[in-house]
């Protein structure tokens, strides 16, 4: 059971390598990978999550078949970036779906997570779910312990970085 919780707030957004169309080619190729009997969610978030509606239902796992990897397809694609950015309440969204893992992506915009909602959600998790963390950059990563590393660590999570700058243009 895998939820997809992408950032998709302004500074995720512009053309050509922006992050947003970077980390949408890559939540692309991952659903291609998932067989039937996987179940997923796509949560997209900037001051509010929102939440892949299948069905008119949203806020429920749903199976890796074709017809629905076509519709979370559609969906993906339609998303832009615009707004602030809230990355607890995406995360209660997730977490809240009792997933065995959680993929988080964003480029660690401001406002970061600070003590007490990182607490919170290592309070809502229980360690149940793993939580891995693909920030987006431009130019090389320079090694800092920032909130994405913790909250990868502190929910036995990897950490990713991954340079845009080195990526060619995405569709």
């Amino acid at each position: 059971k895998f939820v997809y919780v992408f950032d998709r707030s302004g500074s995720m957004g512009g053309s050509g390598r922006s992050a947003l169309n970077s980390a949408k080619a890559e939540l692309l190729a991952s659903l291609e990978d998932l067989g039937d009997t996987h179940q997923f969610q796509i949560i997209f978030y900037n001051q509010q999550p929102t939440i892949f509606p299948l069905a008119g239902q949203e806020g429920r796992l749903v199976f890796a078949n074709p017809p629905n990897k076509l519709r979370a397809e559609q969906f993906i694609r339609q998303i832009t970036a615009d707004g602030a950015t809230s990355h607890e309440d995406a995360l209660k969204a997730a977490l809240s779906l009792r997933p065995d893992v959680i993929f988080f992506l964003t480029d660690a915009d401001e406002p970061s997570l600070n003590t007490a909602q990182m607490k919170r959600v290592e309070r809502l998790n229980s360690g149940r779910t793993v939580i891995h963390v693909i920030e987006f950059g431009m130019g090389p990563y320079l090694g800092v312990e920032n909130f994405l590393v913790r909250l990868a660590r502190e929910n036995r999570g990897t950490h990713a970085y991954v340079d845009i700058s080195k990526l060619g243009p995405v569709r």
